[in-house]
């Protein structure tokens, strides 16, 4: 299972598009910012579910510096 939502998924893009149409009337965070935010959501839930299992820090640890290794290449 991945951390991220599937970009490509149906649901997703109707959502990004709804709040891309209805951003400024109602207040809503463009389509991308959302997506983003949930990505981010995710990750953080992972990561907090790693650190709470037994030799979940370690595995944390893997994560972040696989992210950090991930946002220098790209």
């Amino acid at each position: 299972m991945s951390v991220f939502i599937d970009a490509g998924e149906v649901q997703v893009v109707l959502k990004k598009q709804y709040n891309d149409n209805h951003c400024s009337s109602k207040g809503l965070l463009c389509g991308r910012d959302w997506y983003e935010i949930q990505a981010y959501r995710a990750m953080n839930q992972a990561l907090g579910r790693c650190i709470r299992h037994k030799y979940g820090l370690l595995t944390a640890l893997c994560w972040l510096s696989y992210l950090l290794l991930c946002v220098r290449i790209c």
